[in-house]
């Protein structure tokens, strides 16, 4: 009898161990699920506070310290948002502060790849003065749009700085190819021309670039703080005179 006492007893605390702990067991699960979603409504929460600052910034597009102050507090509450590096980059570059407009268009590109933002990348990196990476990254944007202007015209200019004016000049061609002779092209032609000392092709390329920028928009760079009329009349009277040999021509020079 009483060994029966005891296996009643027994089952009976079996069965309240046993359904008491389904209860320990979902609050120890709960825990961790309720720090995962506390931690989740957390970030939802600042991602849309940084998308909130990030379109107060598109109201304020021609105020650039204001337009930089909401793009930056945006990138405070969620680094991770492209479209604020794209932009950040974009200013940057519009404003010459080189190393801003490398550091947000790479790391935009990084967050969402878009081809905009390579020609955005290589253009910073062209005037931060990073040839090599601009050379890469216009080939790369070049691969995907074989006939882009502006990515065909720098990746010339980028030959020229190199003096490769052999390379230069096939990127020219190229570019004529797709675009017909515009300013670009000739400045492309006139400087690898000037490189190999073809004195008399360089002049005929540069008038081509001048008459063309009277009715094109040209990069600004292309103009070089030179005078081009005075540049062009200098050297035809200096050819002039070596072809009529009343100078001797300097070492390298070439009237063809």
């Amino acid at each position: 009898m009483t060994e029966h006492r005891v296996d009643l007893e027994w089952s009976r605390i079996v069965r309240e161990r046993s359904a008491h702990w389904p209860g320990v067991l979902a609050r120890v699960v709960h825990l961790p699920l309720l720090a995962l979603w506390a931690v989740a409504a957390f970030f939802v929460a600042r991602s849309i506070a940084a998308e909130s600052h990030f379109q107060t910034a598109l109201q304020f597009a021609n105020d650039p310290d204001r337009h930089i102050a909401q793009l930056s507090r945006a990138l405070e509450l969620n680094p991770l948002h492209g479209f604020a590096h794209a932009a950040l980059g974009r200013i940057y570059l519009a404003r010459k502060e080189w190393e801003g407009a490398v550091r947000h268009s790479r790391r935009a590109l990084q967050l969402q790849f878009n081809l905009e933002l390579v020609k955005q990348l290589g253009s910073a990196y062209f005037r931060s003065g990073n040839i090599l990476a601009a050379y890469r990254t216009f080939e790369e944007t070049l691969t995907y749009l074989p006939n882009d202007r502006d990515s065909l015209f720098r990746l010339g200019q980028l030959n020229i700085i190199l003096q490769r004016p052999e390379v230069a000049e096939r990127v020219a061609r190229r570019f004529i190819d797709f675009h017909s002779a515009t300013g670009e092209a000739y400045w492309i032609l006139g400087k690898a021309a000037e490189l190999r000392n073809r004195h008399r092709q360089a002049m005929h390329c540069f008038h081509r670039f001048l008459m063309r920028s009277r009715s094109e928009a040209l990069p600004e760079e292309l103009y070089e703080n030179i005078d081009w009329v005075h540049w062009l009349q200098t050297w035809d009277y200096y050819i002039r005179q070596v072809e009529k040999g009343e100078i001797v021509p300097q070492p390298g020079l070439r009237l063809d």
